[in-house]
């Protein structure tokens, strides 16, 4: 199974360098393969275009087997890691991770916590 990945930009993530980050975590990328996509080609009508214009994280391989709860959990942890490694402290900005389907479609959104 494969799964889109978008992350607000209030938290300063390009997709990029999140995508070479969760495929350099043997964890991650043994749980799915990470590329960036850029800026989303497909129509994502039920998302709010700002979250797609610094681009996509396509996650490609997810065994059939493994929870989508288990995917949110590990893109969970690793964006913890991440803001975590770039302030400098243990502490990352509030956020959520939400998924949002639509059909056969599944996209993993994180955002901001604005509380």
């Amino acid at each position: 199974m494969d799964y889109s990945l978008a992350i607000s930009p209030d938290l300063k993530i390009d997709a990029e360098e999140f995508a070479s980050a969760w495929n350099k975590d043997s964890k991650s990328k043994d749980m799915a393969q990470a590329s960036a996509v850029g800026k989303a080609k497909e129509r994502y009508p039920f998302i709010d275009p700002e979250m797609i214009h610094q681009g996509l994280i396509f996650l490609a391989g997810v065994a059939g087997t493994v929870a989508l709860d288990v995917v949110k959990d590990l893109v969970k942890d690793r964006i913890t890691k991440f803001l975590a490694a770039r302030s400098g402290s243990d502490a990352a900005p509030p956020f959520e991770v939400i998924v949002i389907q639509t059909g056969e479609k599944s996209v993993i959104v994180v955002k901001a916590n604005q509380s």
